[in-house]
Parts: C-alpha cells; structure tokens; sequence
C-alpha cells in the first residue's frame, strides 16, 4: 500500500517535470508567424532592405511607389510590413 502511494507521487513528480519541460522548450521555440517566414525571410532579408531604400527614394523624389513596383515587389513589401506587423501585435 505505501510502496503505491510511493510510486503514485513519483509517477506526478515525473509528470510535472515533463510538463514543465514542454513549456520551457515551447517558450523558448520562435513564433509560428517567424518559423513560417523564417527561411523565407532569410533569404529575402537583403531584397526587403533594398526595396525599402528605392521606396524611400521614390518617396523623396515625390514619385508614388505603387506606380514603380512590379508584383513581386508589392507581393514582398506587404509580406514584410504584414511581419512587422504580427511582430508589433504580438510583442517582439
């Protein structure tokens, strides 16, 4: 009877641990929105930076950057802004 209890506290101490684990590696895990982006965004960190400048440019010069920017750089700079976002939103 007590050898049960006994084996019954250390079956919740394990238990507990293993929990606490989870939650530590989860907590420690990047968020979805960064791992589902995060190869991506990696390999578009430098076209992002430079899009970003010749917007600024366009802006400076008085031109209107939707008018200059074929799909795909429409396409990046809202996935870009819509990171910055989710980031902002969720506290990073």
């Amino acid at each position: 009877m007590e050898e049960d209890k006994r084996k019954q506290r250390e079956k919740e101490k394990e238990t507990k641990e293993g929990i606490q684990t989870s939650i530590q590696k989860g907590r420690s895990r990047p968020l979805l929105i960064e791992s589902s982006f995060g190869q991506k965004k990696g390999e578009t960190l430098a076209k992002v930076k430079a899009l970003r400048q010749f917007v600024e440019i366009l802006n400076q010069q008085g031109l209107d950057p939707k008018d200059h920017l074929d799909a795909d750089q429409k396409e990046l700079m809202a996935e870009a802004d819509y990171i910055e976002r989710r980031k902002k939103e969720l506290g990073k």
